[in-house]
C-alpha cells in the first residue's frame, strides 16, 4: 500500500517520524528496550500491505508512529 498524500502531515504534527525499517525500529527499542517489535515484523507489515510506506531505492520509508499504532491495535491505514 502506497502512502496517502497527507502522510508527511497530520493534524497537530508539523512532520510525520519517516524512519527506514532500520531506524524505526532503533527508535522504538530505545524508547522500549523490551519491545518484542521485530525488523522482521515491521517488514511483514509492509509486505502484507497492514502500513502506508513509500519505497525508494531498495528501501522503505513508514512513519514509526503507523507502527506503533497498529501494534496497539488501532487502524493504521
Amino acid at each position: 500500500m502506497y502512502l496517502k498524500r497527507n502522510f508527511l502531515k497530520r493534524e497537530g504534527d508539523i512532520v510525520s517520524r519517516i524512519r527506514t525499517i532500520e531506524k524505526a525500529f532503533e527508535e522504538i527499542r530505545r524508547t522500549d528496550p523490551d519491545t518484542c517489535i521485530t525488523k522482521h515484523f515491521i517488514k511483514n507489515l509492509i509486505i502484507n500491505g497492514e502500513i502506508p510506506h513509500r519505497k525508494t531505492g531498495n528501501r522503505y520509508l513508514i512513519d514509526v508512529d503507523e507502527v506503533i499504532n497498529y501494534v496497539k491495535g488501532g487502524n493504521a491505514m
